[in-house]
């Protein structure tokens, strides 16, 4: 995987341990989030994804914790395609809190995960001849 970092002061993305499946990212700058709104944090690089891969953004499991934050978009999919000299990855968040987050560079608040991933061909039909399964718990759970 190739990872272009924008400022070299701040640490690459690395696997906190060795059965760690994310990278941790670091914020790029600093930040102040207001109560209630959403918000871009810049995570410092710039990603080509591996072939036939594609890059989910994640928080980190002690994001909420320590700021309430959650991701505004759930996972972060990152296009195999969004790898131009100036698409650095943003991890876009919700502030749930009643007060300011403060965001410092070099904080680890989200960790990105590489998924293996097919494009396959779409054919149109008029018939799709499965039974209808139903859903929203129809299998009694």
């Amino acid at each position: 995987m190739k990872v272009k970092r924008i400022d070299k002061s701040i640490q690459l993305p690395k696997y906190a341990t060795n059965g760690s499946v994310g990278l941790d990212l670091f914020v790029r700058k600093n930040i102040v989030i207001k109560p209630k709104t959403m918000d871009l944090i810049p995570l410092n690089v710039i990603i080509k994804a591996p072939e036939n891969t594609f890059i989910g953004i994640l928080p980190r499991s002690s994001t909420f914790k320590k700021t309430g934050l959650i991701l505004a978009n759930s996972l972060g999919v990152i296009d195999r395609d969004y790898c131009g000299p100036d698409d650095e990855i943003c991890a876009i968040v919700f502030n749930t809190r009643n007060y300011p987050v403060i965001i410092n560079k070099g904080n680890r608040f989200f960790q990105l995960v590489v998924f293996n991933c097919e494009t396959p061909e779409i054919e149109e039909i008029d018939i799709i001849e499965n039974k209808t399964r139903g859903g929203f718990g129809s299998t009694g759970n």
